[in-house]
């Protein structure tokens, strides 16, 4: 997440291509530096929406491993 957000020109084009894709076009960034004054990383998750639109199941049953929430409704069942 970290290494996202803070990519610079000297950074792998793979990385470089995450960050335009997640930050510049919504200008997340301002955002995202915001909420690292108040939460630390490890408490904040992006999804990627290209992988919510094309696997919805997996990343909300990761929303909740990663909210350490019991799995409440089977997205796997109710999504395929």
């Amino acid at each position: 997440f970290y290494e996202v957000i803070s990519a610079d020109q000297l950074a792998p084009p793979e990385l470089r291509s995450l960050q335009n894709r997640c930050l510049v076009p919504g200008l997340y960034a301002t955002h995202l530096e915001r909420w690292l004054t108040y939460y630390p990383p490890n408490q904040l998750m992006i999804i990627d929406g290209q992988q919510l639109r094309n696997d919805p199941a997996k990343v909300m049953d990761e929303l909740q491993k990663f909210l350490g929430v019991t799995p409440y409704y089977n997205y796997s069942q109710a999504l395929t």
